[in-house]
């Protein structure tokens, strides 16, 4: 169980690898490391684990296969676009 999931793409392989990067980056200057990290070899999925927080990095076509956001309500997610979100998914804790 997660309490967000950041759900986000890359056009490239090197850009999704790119984006993972530029995350641990930003989650080391705060004392944060990923407890799980996989997929950078391939890059078309990229899962960084920061167990309240999942990072998932997609190709799009990846994306769309997975379809993660399929997993909240349109009410979930509705509440984030209006929040500023761009197919943005939140996990609601139960």
């Amino acid at each position: 169980m997660a309490d967000f999931f950041v759900i986000c793409e890359g056009d490239t392989d090197r850009q999704t690898r790119a984006i993972a990067e530029a995350v641990r980056e930003a989650a080391k200057a705060e004392g944060i490391s990923p407890y799980h990290v996989s997929g950078e070899r391939d890059g078309t999925w990229i899962l960084l684990d920061f167990l309240d927080v999942i990072v998932h990095i997609f190709l799009p076509g990846e994306r769309e296969f997975y379809d993660l956001e399929a997993l909240w309500t349109s009410e979930q997610m509705e509440q984030l676009r209006q929040d500023g979100g761009r197919r943005a998914a939140r996990r609601r804790s139960a």
